[in-house]
């Protein structure tokens, strides 16, 4: 299956995650640009062109990518609303680890659209293993799923934080591994990381701790503790639901449940042991997760894959219907309509793009401006259906660290 797949309809999804919803205080750092709206839009008198030179212009699937992230950052809003600090009851290990080590944990936020069918979501953990912005996951919490978010987390309070969501790519993925490694695209500085542990020296008894989200958006940053079970090598395991797993575990006795996949298994001095991935439904605390060594030689590897530039494949590009027009004020539009979406490409007098206005038809309104050195827009918002709008800002050209408005 295709990373990340293209689906031409996210209407239903993104407004059954939006109700309800209420935007978190925010800070005012992004600023609204000047772009006509709809109504002086469908004021324009447009003429049917041949299909222009777009370079530099979000595709249509990037902007149903945007839509996507939107959609996940939204979701990942209400779980951090619920959020607060876990009250600690272990010995002092566990409480200076968790302090020390837990700002290196995100919360995984993947969502999936299907049509114009209510998307599943994905909730998943992942640790940070390098401080340029790389986390680890498992590639079971992001196979199938169009656009995800990484969550930092947030520092002992409810209210989500501008600083907190941010858009990752993936870099690389192992299905029989069950790895992912991807990157936050406009990472903060001076991230926390977590570093794998040689697995010689890893023993069966030895205590362990586990930082993850259980069952997702009610239990977010639980600790729990446990004692390494046995090593596994070259373990396989068959699952009706994905693909074969074949890898060197660490059997672990501890408490581990859906929401906890690729989170980081720690040693008492905070390195990682394991990565989460599986466990017996029907075993009390019998779980699995991917040994030091797989890890290492997998994010050595997907390393030296991005410092050469990997491709990733691109999506094929939607065929659309242009058509060209002018505003009172002189300023050109571009007009290109897609099945699902309607965009507006805006001009200034002298001919440069300064934005675009895209409506989608389920109502959802993109606007994007700040035209990106690289392509795209460095600024976005979002306009729900009842009038709240979410903002965006990205080096990259597209939506990368949110904040509600």
């Amino acid at each position: 299956m295709t990373p990340f797949q293209h689906l031409k309809s996210i209407a239903s999804v993104v407004l059954s995650l939006c109700m309800p919803f209420s935007p978190p205080v925010t800070m005012a750092t992004l600023h609204d640009a000047t772009l006509p709206s709809l109504e002086d839009l469908a004021k324009v008198r447009f003429a049917p062109v041949e299909a222009p030179n777009l370079s530099g212009v979000p595709t249509s699937g990037d902007l149903v990518e945007a839509l996507n992230s939107f959609a996940s950052y939204i979701r990942g809003s209400e779980i951090l609303a619920k959020y607060e600090e876990p009250i600690l009851t272990r010995g002092t290990v566990g409480v200076t680890l968790f302090r020390r080590v837990s700002p290196a944990v995100v919360l995984i936020v993947a969502a999936k659209f299907v049509g114009d069918q209510v998307s599943d979501i994905s909730e998943g953990s992942g640790v940070i293993v390098d401080p340029r912005g790389y986390v680890l996951t498992n590639w079971h919490v992001l196979s199938g799923y169009d656009s995800a978010l990484a969550f930092l987390k947030p520092p002992g309070q409810a209210i989500p934080l501008r600083s907190l969501a941010y858009s990752v790519r993936l870099v690389n993925y192992d299905p029989n591994k069950d790895l992912a490694l991807v990157r936050i695209i406009q990472p903060p500085a001076n991230l926390a990381s977590v570093q794998p542990v040689d697995t010689s020296l890893v023993e069966v008894g030895q205590d362990i701790h586990v930082i993850g989200h259980p069952g997702g958006s009610e239990h977010a940053w639980s600790y729990t503790t446990g004692v390494v079970s046995q090593i596994r090598r070259n373990y396989v395991a068959e699952f009706s639901s994905g693909p074969r797993l074949q890898a060197n575990l660490v059997q672990i006795q501890t408490a581990v449940n859906p929401g906890n996949s690729g989170g980081p298994v720690l040693d008492d001095s905070g390195r990682m042991v394991g990565l989460v991935t599986w466990g017996f439904r029907t075993m009390q605390n019998l779980n699995f997760a991917v040994a030091s060594d797989e890890i290492s030689r997998f994010i050595t590897l997907s390393l030296q894959m991005a410092t050469r530039g990997r491709s990733v494949p691109s999506r094929q590009p939607e065929k659309a219907e242009y058509f060209a027009g002018q505003l009172n004020d002189g300023r050109k539009v571009l007009q290109a309509q897609f099945p699902d979406l309607t965009v507006f490409i805006v001009q200034n007098t002298d001919g440069q793009r300064v934005g675009l206005v895209a409506k989608h038809k389920s109502g959802l309104v993109l606007k994007a401006w700040e035209p990106g050195v690289t392509g795209g827009f460095n600024q976005w918002q979002l306009v729900l259906k009842d009038g709240k709008t979410l903002k965006a800002s990205g080096r990259a050209g597209l939506p990368e660290a949110f904040v509600g408005n």
